[in-house]
């Protein structure tokens, strides 16, 4: 029978030093005044003994690809992991330090991404020096109060909360690895303290009650935003703790996946066991990488977008006065789609050939 072996490891990544802009939100223009929790790269290295996988989680809005290159390389050198089988992710957070990512509006800080890239080997090297005998056991819960999709409240979310518990062979949980898809923007622009805002809390209370590190995973969030009662930190707890804290409740019933759980039927002296949610997982490991190229938005010519907003502008104004609703609702969210489509391509028309001058490319 195949021995799966598994270790995780934490490493802090915060620039407690750090004095420059904070990343997500085009808004905020005033540098960062400090630190409110620390951020952290999360790693987990699998070994079946003829396969090793790799995954770090970190506290981090993206990442830009050359730091995950980085990475995949010198797992392969020092620790001898495929370079295809090490999964570099961020949990999303806006509250993170700008110049990670790179890209038109951000340059890349190669001092920052080096450190970055530092502690996340430093994690993944302490994962794979903690490795020993541990089972997978996979389970979901759903959450429905914490999100919703920020185009209309009635469009879809994914409120499953996927939770992979690696339990070890003595009883002690090596990780948890946790998927919920939501953003992580609970704080908004007017924050200037580096977070690793919800998913970081809910990945400390995980690992304060098992005494294991804890990944985690954002999901497909591309339009699903977290609810709050105010934009705080108050806030970013609450939601974190409800996260977590379904985690800790699904990695309760996981754990009793082996050894089972029973009760004590007094009435005919029999200990009946009590099947528990989710499925133990075996112990064979599989990668696969693939690069994805996006191309291009093309945009409209511009007549078409002024024509469009002049239409919407007058079903608009010809609203009775006080009427609210899904009446109003459309018309006004269609005419500032518009608006903003028409804003991206006169910006994309100035800023295309600037562009293509300092890459050095020849006129289209």
């Amino acid at each position: 029978m195949t021995t799966l072996l598994a270790g995780a490891a934490t490493a802090d990544i915060t620039p407690r030093d750090w004095q420059g802009l904070m990343d997500g939100y085009g808004a905020r223009r005033t540098p960062s005044q400090g630190v409110h929790d620390p951020l952290f790269a999360r790693a987990l290295v699998l070994d079946d003994g003829e396969k090793a996988c790799a995954i770090a989680g970190c506290d981090l809005l993206g990442m830009h690809s050359s730091i995950a290159a980085e990475v995949r390389r010198r797992a392969h050198e020092s620790l001898g992991i495929d370079p295809d089988a090490v999964l570099v992710a961020a949990t999303h957070s806006h509250a993170g330090p700008v110049g990670l990512r790179g890209g038109m509006f951000s340059m890349l800080d190669e001092a920052l991404a080096a450190r970055v890239a530092d502690g996340i080997l430093q994690a993944l090297t302490s994962a794979h020096a903690q490795r020993r005998p541990a089972a997978l056991k996979l389970g979901r819960a759903v959450i429905d109060t914490v999100s919703m999709n920020r185009r209309h409240p009635d469009w879809p979310t994914d409120p499953v909360l996927r939770v992979l518990l690696v339990d070890g062979e003595d009883g002690r949980p090596v990780a948890s690895l946790l998927n919920f898809a939501c953003h992580a923007t609970v704080l908004n622009a007017s924050n200037l303290l580096l977070s690793a805002e919800f998913p970081g809390a809910a990945c400390a209370l995980v690992q304060q009650h098992t005494g294991a590190p804890c990944v985690y995973l954002n999901g497909a969030c591309g339009n699903v935003n977290p609810v709050w009662m105010r934009q705080d930190f108050d806030s970013v707890e609450r939601v974190g703790q409800i996260i977590g804290g379904q985690a800790l409740r699904t990695i309760g019933e996981l754990r009793t996946l082996g050894p089972g759980q029973r009760a004590h039927n007094i009435r005919w002296d029999e200990f009946p066991e009590k099947p528990a949610p989710g499925r133990a997982l075996e112990p064979r490991l599989r990668s696969a990488r693939s690069e994805i190229e996006v191309p291009l938005r093309q945009f409209d010519p511009d007549e078409t977008y002024a024509t469009r907003i002049a239409e919407l502008q007058k079903r608009t104004e010809a609203l009775a006065p006080g009427s609210g609703g899904k009446e109003k609702n459309w018309p006004v969210e269609q005419y500032r789609a518009v608006a903003e489509w028409l804003r991206q391509a006169a910006l994309w028309e100035l800023l295309w050939p600037i562009v293509r001058s300092i890459l050095g490319l020849s006129p289209i």
